[in-house]
């Protein structure tokens, strides 16, 4: 009599992303920005800036970075409205408010601005996608307050950027993958940090559900899918 052995789903190995300085890439495309997170605490009065740039990017990642250099706290746009905008704000203490750009609370936002203001030494990282300028803000007296802010962008990557994202990724998942394999899947995946994510979620989960390593036929055969 045989015996039915189920088939076992293996699910991708989940690590949380490493926001080390050792594993931070520097590169022309994140320079300004890496220069205001070393700057501090010589930020000009009110001590706020704004780094913007495409999702994944890197400004998690360097909010982490001047967080250690702090000893700031985080807050997503939910958390933030959960209090009164200027409960959060510690005189002397620093805060990241992470996706600023998605607080559709025009009203928390204003007295959050003014809360920083008025307290000298409180120092505040804002994460976005775009400049202030370009936020969909209707109250005029909030929409003057942003436009005055320091702003740093995370510029496009090249490829050389991308490559060292793209193996810091798989990295960061438990997969070691060739320069070969790294170098095929440039030529074909959107240039992009959000191009490069889709990507290696894509070949994590796949290469996990078939056993297999990640290579250039696995990515061929996801390739022929699209077609």
């Amino acid at each position: 009599m045989g015996f039915c052995v189920p088939h076992q789903l293996i699910l991708p190995f989940q690590r949380q992303p490493e926001y080390s300085q050792e594993s931070w890439i520097n590169d022309a495309c994140n320079q300004e920005a890496v220069q205001w997170v070393q700057r501090w605490p010589e930020w000009p009065y009110p001590r706020i800036v704004c780094l913007y740039g495409a999702e994944g990017s890197g400004k998690t990642h360097l909010s982490h970075l001047w967080k250690s250099r702090t000893e700031a706290f985080f807050l997503s746009p939910e958390k933030a409205v959960s209090l009164m905008a200027w409960e959060w704000v510690r005189p002397g203490g620093a805060l990241v408010l992470e996706n600023a750009d998605r607080i559709q609370d025009e009203t928390w936002l204003f007295h959050f601005y003014n809360a920083l203001q008025q307290s000298e030494k409180t120092s505040a990282l804002l994460t976005a996608r775009t400049p202030p300028s370009q936020w969909p803000i209707t109250l005029p007296d909030l929409r003057s307050r942003l436009q005055t802010l320091l702003t740093a962008e995370i510029r496009r990557p090249d490829d050389q950027t991308l490559f060292a994202v793209m193996s810091k990724q798989f990295h960061e998942r438990g997969l070691t993958v060739k320069p070969e394999v790294l170098e095929y899947l440039l030529k074909y995946c959107e240039r992009s940090f959000a191009g490069i994510q889709e990507w290696v979620d894509r070949l994590d989960r796949k290469a996990a559900s078939q056993g297999r390593a990640v290579t250039i036929p696995l990515i061929r055969e996801i390739l022929q899918s699209f077609l």
